[in-house]
């Protein structure tokens, strides 16, 4: 028996096996590896299931990498949490921040090992390549309510933070690489955009175009999440693929045409360059390595499997990064990829026409995205799939607008004009779709309903493309098994973490903390609204604090199925919540405890404490110029006290980690 689809069989097997791991931990990784080597060796020495037999092989391999480079790599550096030590190394990146700060990345050595580490600070003025001296107290990365700084920075060989003490020495590097002016002329053409659009019309094409959402505002950054437009956000093969075709087309008119060879190695190169411009995010990674395979094929008269080269591509990520694994760009970036080239040419190979292989294309990667996605973001836009449609016409149009622009030189006023024009009328229907109620559903019981309302328009449009009851019933195995898969993966992620949902009517706001099947519900003052929510929660409630409130209203409350009531002032009282986190009353606030993190809640105008390391004041009004009009949660963060600053946002039924199991 041979094995079909090789190269995709052992790169999915192997992501399989380092993402089973990196949940689980070190001691179930090696129990893994020692089950399915010896079971995959057996299986393809008895022949009777060589398949299965290379996924277990290769899913145990997966897993004892894991395991050897967490043991030989990770653990060394994070039992430097808290020591003080000098650091000499190399910029490798830099972020830029008001207030002259600056985030830098140092590729350096802790304890002998080879590490990048985050140092946040002062602006020194270094560049890519210079070298870097300092005294650090190094620390290791945590998600928090703010930023989930540990799982963002993981995946792209991050493992450390450091807080510089004293003077940051730098030399310059003397001779600049290629890499150094890649990214300067990257600088370049986000200084063009950003002149010529202030606001979140350049902040939207620089997020388009280069990756870089950090001059969205956050109520534009909160209306991507709940219209479902995220991925148009972040740079991802179609940008490479643009270029490609874009140079292949052009050496079509010269002497070239008919070189083979010399045109990938020119074509090799282009990639490899604006892989670099694009920031070496891993999405692009991926979408290198299949171009490279798929334009490699043709040397040798070959044409390529898609599903192979995406397998094969995950497979070369994940030996060089294996925290790649849950890198969200690179999994949603495969998802939809094996939407649009492996599942939609399966379903519509019989019927042809463009149009409708087009449409199939986008159901397929909207359908394939939409778990992961789920599971990332915790929840599931309603509004993705028309918002996706709609948006479709006007990112393209931007995005090749800006990719010539940037070939070009960074010249051509009618391209970034055209581009900026795409950005305003996508930032409108962004805004648009944020701004619906119920836009938002997260990934808890009441997903299911809308889930299943989604199989079904999908089962239904199988039935109705091919007629098949038994593709129908396929299809909604699949669906059913996808929602299983989700809600248990869910629940195993978030086991032992608490999350701090806010809410607001803008008169009245509440809060609920859960950590498993313990719920506490703080509420600041009394609402019709509040109240109906709150007695529709699922599930036991072990506490519930009432700030303020009517007499009318207080014994509405005193009657909801609760545990502990605590009643209106009641100032100085402190509650241990099943040993998860504590809650303390002040007059008109509430504060909580979990682990080392802590949390103020209290209507707006209570004067924010500055102790806390996150507030919700309820009751604000959106500022109509940067945000949807409407009522919403303001919420106050400030960063680690070593670091200073503040973090301003708004949000609107927000949901935040405050609590970590690991």
């Amino acid at each position: 028996m041979r094995i079909r689809n090789k190269a995709a069989t052992v790169g999915f097997s192997y992501f399989a096996g380092l993402a089973v791991s990196e949940y689980a931990g070190v001691i179930p990784a090696l129990i893994m590896c020692a089950a399915f080597v010896p079971a995959g060796v057996a299986l393809g020495v008895l022949r009777k299931a060589p398949a299965l037999g290379a996924v277990l092989f290769v899913s145990g391999t997966g897993a004892l990498v894991f395991a050897v480079y967490n043991v030989y790599a990770v653990l060394p550096l994070l039992s430097a949490n808290g020591e003080t030590a000098t650091v000499k190394g190399v910029i490798v990146g830099k972020t830029e921040y008001a207030g002259d700060l600056a985030a830098y990345t140092v590729r350096t050595e802790i304890k002998g090992v080879p590490v990048k580490i985050q140092m946040f600070g002062e602006d020194v003025a270094a560049e890519y390549g210079d070298a870097i001296t300092f005294e650090a107290k190094l620390r290791a990365l945590r998600d928090n309510a703010l930023f989930p700084e540990r799982s963002y920075n993981r995946s792209k060989g991050i493992l450390l933070g450091a807080q510089p003490r004293g003077v940051i020495e730098t030399e310059s590097a003397a001779v600049k690489t290629p890499v150094y002016y890649i990214l300067k002329y990257n600088e370049y053409i986000k200084g063009k955009i950003t002149a010529a659009f202030p606001n979140d019309t350049g902040g939207l094409l620089c997020a388009i175009f280069l990756g870089d959402t950090s001059l969205v505002s956050p109520g534009l950054d909160s209306d991507i999440k709940i219209s479902g437009t995220a991925h148009y956000t972040a740079v991802s093969g179609l940008h490479l693929t643009l270029i490609s075709h874009f140079f292949l087309i052009g050496l079509g008119l010269t002497p070239l045409k008919n070189k083979r060879r010399l045109k990938f190695v020119l074509l090799l190169c282009i990639i490899l360059v604006f892989m670099v411009f694009f920031n070496l995010s891993k999405s692009v990674a991926r979408a290198r390595i299949m171009l490279i395979v798929c334009y490699g094929g043709e040397l040798f008269y070959r044409k390529g499997s898609v599903f192979n080269s995406l397998g094969f591509a995950l497979l070369v990520i994940l030996i060089l990064e294996p925290y790649a694994c849950l890198d969200a760009g690179l999994i949603l970036s495969v998802a939809g990829t094996f939407g649009v080239g492996v599942l939609a040419p399966a379903l519509a190979k019989r019927k042809g026409g463009r149009f409708f292989e087009a449409s199939v294309a986008s159901v397929c990667a909207s359908l394939c995205v939409l778990p992961p996605a789920a599971l990332y973001f915790k929840g599931m836009s309603v509004t993705s799939p028309l918002t996706s449609v709609i948006l479709s016409p006007f990112f393209s149009v931007a995005a090749v607008a800006l990719i010539i622009f940037a070939i070009i030189g960074g010249n051509g006023g009618f391209l970034l004009l055209t581009a900026g024009i795409m950005s305003k009328i996508m930032e409108g229907i962004i805004r648009f779709f944020g701004g619906m109620k119920a836009a938002w559903v997260n990934l808890d019981y009441a997903f299911v309903p809308y889930w299943i309302m989604f199989a079904g328009i999908a089962v239904f449009a199988v039935w109705l493309f091919y007629k098949n009851a038994v593709k129908a019933v396929k299809a909604a195995v699949i669906a059913i098994g996808a929602l299983a898969v989700m809600i248990c993966s869910h629940n195993a992620l978030t086991f032992g973490e608490t999350y701090l949902e806010i809410r607001s009517d803008g008169t009245a706001g509440w809060a609920v903390l859960r950590r498993g099947k313990t719920q506490m519900v703080v509420v600041t003052a009394d609402g019709p609204k509040a109240y109906s929510e709150i007695n529709a929660i699922n599930g036991d409630i072990t506490l519930l604090c009432l700030l303020g409130s009517s007499n009318n209203a207080l014994p509405l409350y005193e009657k909801l199925p609760a545990g502990e009531f605590v009643p209106p002032g009641s100032p100085g009282a402190v509650y241990d919540i099943s040993g998860k986190f504590t809650l303390e009353t002040r007059e008109g606030e509430a504060v909580i405890s979990c682990g080392d993190y802590t949390v103020a809640l209290s209507p707006a105008k209570n004067d924010r404490d500055s102790y806390a390391d996150l507030t919700a004041a309820y009751g604000w009004v959106k500022n109509r110029r940067d945000m949807n009009s409407g009522l919403t949660v303001y919420v106050s963060g400030r960063m680690d006290a070593d670091n200073g600053g503040e973090i301003n946002a708004y949000y609107e039924n927000a949901r935040f980690l405050i609590g970590e199991s690991k």
